[in-house]
């Protein structure tokens, strides 16, 4: 009997501490097929001259603003600045922020109906010049057009380059409440960092999350679990999907995480950013806008239990079938507690 007990904490420890032995996948060759995070940077290192901070509102923002409009009518696309003095009551404290913000808009695809949500936020800290936060993700989503701006897609993908996501998450606060485009959004892929490297990681997701699940599992090299998307929704942190969401919506929230000591500081450099994790979020972003956009939404209304393993396999079951499980091994370890006699209980 202890046999299967030590191979369910053999299993457990595996699943828990995966994420420690995973590193970013090596960079690929240049010219080689698939996300070009070459490509990602040159064109981030063209946004954000000169490498300064640019908080919302500021003169150094209207000038990255600037750039960034240039490097999208460069890939042959057309953006729109949706301009807004926006507030935002505090969830925390009695107080309630504002600020003048101007979220960059544009898309692909067909012109009406449903659509993809892909979305980032330019603006920085004040202290640093926010090469990854969230300059990875600004980086990822451009780089993400170009790839997207020839196939075919079965629902619209709108690009959300928001605002004010340092200050209070005003942007997107902004485009969640007041934008019409957000009526049509059927799901939503939101790319951030807290550091400067590591791998992409999937940490949250909306309930049920079938559909972004099923989505995450075309990642060729997936780095999620269940468990921390639980613990993430008992944390005070935020990201611009804390007022994107709603019900119904389909949601997968990635991040680079490690790299903390340079997280909102003037280290948040290029000389800091890991290639490799630019890469491997861009691959992530290209599978799951992919998949979403290649087809109507599936609205499966069910939960799901998920977890890569060592970065090289994802799984996920129903919910209920994972609970059955763990009442199965809590019963084994009963029993197994019960035969071990009185004297050893």
């Amino acid at each position: 009997m202890l046999k299967p007990l030590a191979l369910l904490a053999a299993l457990f420890l595996v699943l828990m501490t995966a994420g420690a032995a995973v590193e970013p996948p090596p960079l690929r060759a240049a010219g080689a097929p698939g996300f070009d995070a070459r490509a990602a940077q040159a064109r981030l290192r063209a946004i954000i001259n000169p490498q300064a901070a640019h908080p919302v509102d500021s003169t150094a923002e209207d000038i990255v603003r600037a750039h960034l409009m240039r490097e999208i009518a460069a890939l042959g696309l057309h953006a729109e600045i949706h301009e807004a003095f926006a507030c935002r009551p505090s969830q925390r404290v009695a107080s309630i922020e504002c600020g003048q913000v101007r979220n960059i808009v544009f898309s692909m695809g067909p012109d009406h109906g449903p659509a993809v949500l892909a979305a980032g936020h330019y603006d920085s800290v004040q202290a640093g010049p926010g090469v990854t936060d969230d300059g990875i993700g600004v980086s990822v989503l451009l780089e993400l057009a170009r790839e997207l701006s020839h196939a075919r897609l079965a629902r619209r993908v709108i690009f959300l380059l928001s605002d004010g996501e340092e200050l209070a998450l005003l942007g997107a606060y902004e485009f969640a409440q007041h934008d019409p485009l957000m009526h049509d959004v059927e799901a939503l892929i939101e790319l951030e960092a807290r550091g400067t490297r590591g791998p992409a990681v999937f940490f949250e997701s909306n309930q049920p999350n079938a559909d972004a699940v099923r989505a995450y599992a075309n990642v060729a090299r997936p780095v999620a679990n269940s468990i921390m998307a639980d613990i993430y929704r008992l944390l005070p942190n935020s990201t611009d999907v804390t007022v994107l969401k709603r019900p119904g919506l389909d949601v997968i929230n990635i991040a680079v995480l490690e790299g903390l000591e340079n997280y909102h500081t003037p280290q948040d450099s290029f000389a800091a950013q890991d290639l490799r994790s630019l890469q491997h979020m861009g691959d992530e972003a290209l599978a799951i806008v992919g998949a979403w956009a290649s087809a109507p939404d599936r609205g499966e209304q069910q939960t799901l239990v998920y977890t890569d393993i060592l970065s090289r396999f994802f799984i996920s079951t129903p919910a209920w079938l994972a609970f059955a499980v763990l009442a199965l091994s809590m019963l084994i370890a009963f029993f197994a507690f019960w035969r071990s006699g009185a004297e050893s209980r």
